[in-house]
């Protein structure tokens, strides 16, 4: 019975036993089967891994052949830049080569004497080769443009006076076609200011070119604001108006892009390539400012805006006609003003003493008059007519009498010339009287002038500073007593073509002048300009050429083409600075060039050049150069835009 209970006991602990085995057998089994799945896992993940990591392999290289892709790309980009560069630096001399001789030779005409068909036909060739010219300044820019590579200056100018310039260089167009053309600029505007003074001129000539190409009746005025003042920046606006064909409101926007005038039929009509716009609307954005166009334009607002007044009866006659080209620009203003920038302030201060007569039309630039007179803090009276301006004088005798009488030469009831005699005969007021007269018919003006007596005459449209002239000699000429007609031809003197020149003007500096060309026409054109001015001059046809004259000759200074044979521009300069070196000696070199690619100022200065003058080079710019390097002896030179 007890083995009995014995075996009961062993079978069931067996059995349990074998339970237990099978118990462990199935846990094997399941973590076999568990680690079975980890491997294939594992497995699948080394898979995954080794496939992204040839997939990144794959990657790699495809990019690094990318990048050499690219490389290459940039290489020939950059090498046909290059090409592009270079192509345009030699078109730009080959094409302006040929153009100098031609400007040249015919401002040389214009000085011999000519009959009205020879002098016509000097005109044409003259006008014909300046169009030419500004073409090829406009594909030059352009292609810059495009190129990224056209950048602006940043040096401090005179604001009035570079928009003083560009209004004057086309007052006479304007004037013969019988057009006004004003400027205003207001008392707010800061004078002095830093920017690219180039690029800004650009950008006005080709506005006011545009505003008198399409006027054919009217007038053109450029007003300058001040849009906003901030601590050390100015957003000033200009303003360019007509009373011309104006443009459509769906043709606007379509004028700023490339190659595009309003109507097709224009560019028959009136020529053009279409560019101008389009790169005065980048250079506008690289003055970080905008530039939009208002057509038709609302004189009379104009006027009330800019002016303050009502509009003149020539304005409200064009009341809604014509367009206002607005574009602003952002300038930096200079912390403190130069020192001859004060002088001159200082010299305009007190001129309150003076009592003016104007006599003139109500028109836009009577108002404009009437600002610069009541900024000056003068006694000013205005007289429209004749009859007017004699009831004035009659009450000036009574009381104080006038000191300065401005008179128009165009009045609507009596020539201006036949007035002024007029009045001399009855209050003899000749001495004190300054004619105010059209860029037109200067010899004509001046001939009337010295035949009536009178002291001179201011060019329209008149500036603020050549009035502040004039208006300063005649106070120092009420305290001295010496006679007005001495201190205008004083002022003609000092001015050149500001005031009506009835005197000669001085002589010229007479220099020794080494001519560097390699080509024959503008070794010839060279010379007579400069002996025409009295300069003596020497002939090289290259670099070489030119130092060995330099060697054994003394010369007040040197004009140095760049391209020429055996030896160029830029190492013969070089070869000359360091020669100077050794002998204790300086000449002041001058390139000038049919070149007009970025950075040609920058190389001509870095090769030891003091100044840079661009082909084709006008009579006046190249004496005033000479005066300007000539004068300075041996100073070291600083850098120079001349």
């Amino acid at each position: 019975m007890h083995n009995m209970d014995v075996s009961k006991a062993s079978k069931a602990e067996l059995e349990a036993a074998v339970e237990a085995l099978q118990q462990q057998v199935k846990q094997l089994e399941a973590s076999e089967q568990e680690r079975l799945e980890v491997q294939q896992e594992l497995e699948k993940h080394v898979l995954e891994s080794v496939a992204a990591r040839q997939t990144l392999e794959e990657q790699t290289t495809q990019l690094l052949l990318a990048v050499n892709d690219l490389e290459r790309a940039k290489e020939k980009a950059e090498e046909a830049s290059q090409i592009k560069s270079a192509f345009l630096a030699n078109m730009s001399h080959e094409m302006r080569t040929p153009l100098n001789g031609i400007l040249a030779t015919t401002e040389m005409l214009f000085d011999t004497v000519l009959n009205r068909e020879q002098h016509e036909f000097a005109n044409l060739i003259s006008i014909s080769s300046q169009n030419l010219l500004g073409l090829i300044n406009e594909i030059l820019d352009i292609s810059k443009l495009e190129a990224g590579k056209l950048t602006l200056e940043v040096i401090e100018f005179d604001l009035n006076e570079c928009c003083t310039a560009c209004v004057r260089s086309l007052a006479l167009t304007a004037q013969q076609k019988d057009l006004r053309m004003n400027f205003f600029i207001a008392s707010d505007v800061p004078r002095r200011i830093l920017g690219d003074p180039g690029r800004l001129r650009q950008i006005l000539i080709n506005l006011l070119g545009n505003a008198v190409k399409f006027t054919s009746k009217g007038e053109v005025l450029l007003a300058v604001t001040l849009d906003k003042m901030q601590a050390e920046h100015s957003i000033i606006r200009f303003t360019v108006c007509d009373t011309g064909i104006g443009i459509p409101e769906d043709k606007q926007k379509r004028i700023f892009e490339k190659f595009t005038q309003a109507d097709d039929s224009m560019t028959r009509k009136f020529g053009g390539t279409g560019l101008g716009l389009s790169i005065s609307t980048e250079l506008v954005e690289l003055m970080q400012g905008d530039i939009w166009v208002e057509s038709p334009c609302n004189w009379p607002h104009l006027m009330q805006t800019h002016l303050g007044v009502e509009a003149s009866p020539s304005a409200t006659a064009h009341k809604s006609c014509g367009s206002a080209f607005t574009f602003t620009g952002c300038f930096e203003v200079p912390q403190q003003a130069s020192e001859a920038v004060i002088e001159t302030q200082q010299s305009f201060r007190k001129i309150e003493d003076i009592r003016i007569l104007l006599i003139r039309e109500a028109d836009t630039e009577r108002y404009i008059f009437e600002h610069l007179l009541s900024q000056l803090d003068v006694v000013y009276d205005i007289a429209a007519n004749a009859g007017e301006a004699v009831s004035c004088l009659k009450g000036a005798v009574a009381g104080e009498p006038y000191n300065v009488l401005l008179v128009s030469d165009e009045l609507p009831d009596v020539d201006g010339y036949d007035l002024v005699a007029d009045l001399d005969s009855e209050f003899n007021t000749v001495q004190k009287t300054l004619m105010l007269s059209k860029l037109a018919n200067q010899h004509m003006v001046a001939r009337r002038c010295r035949e009536l007596g009178l002291s001179g005459y201011l060019t329209t449209p008149v500036v603020e500073e050549e009035l502040q002239q004039y208006l300063a000699r005649i106070l120092n000429q009420k305290h001295s007593g010496s006679s007005a007609s001495h201190a205008v031809r004083a002022n003609g003197a000092a001015r050149g073509s500001a005031a009506g020149e009835i005197t000669a003007a001085g002589e010229h500096l007479s220099c020794r002048i080494l001519l560097v060309d390699d080509n024959v026409i503008n070794q010839k054109v060279g010379s007579s300009l400069l002996e025409k001015l009295g300069h003596r001059v020497t002939v090289a046809g290259n670099g070489k050429e030119a130092i060995a004259r330099w060697d054994v000759e003394k010369f007040d200074l040197i004009l140095m083409d760049l391209m020429m044979p055996e030896l160029d521009g830029m190492v013969a300069t070089r070869m000359i600075r360091l020669l100077e070196l050794k002998r204790d000696s300086y000449t002041p070199i001058l390139a000038l060039t049919a070149n007009a690619m970025k950075g040609d100022r920058e190389r001509c200065l870095a090769a030891g050049m003091d100044g840079y003058i661009s082909k084709p080079v006008k009579k006046s710019d190249l004496q005033k150069a000479i005066s300007i390097h000539v004068n300075r002896g041996h100073e070291v030179p600083a850098d120079s835009e001349i």
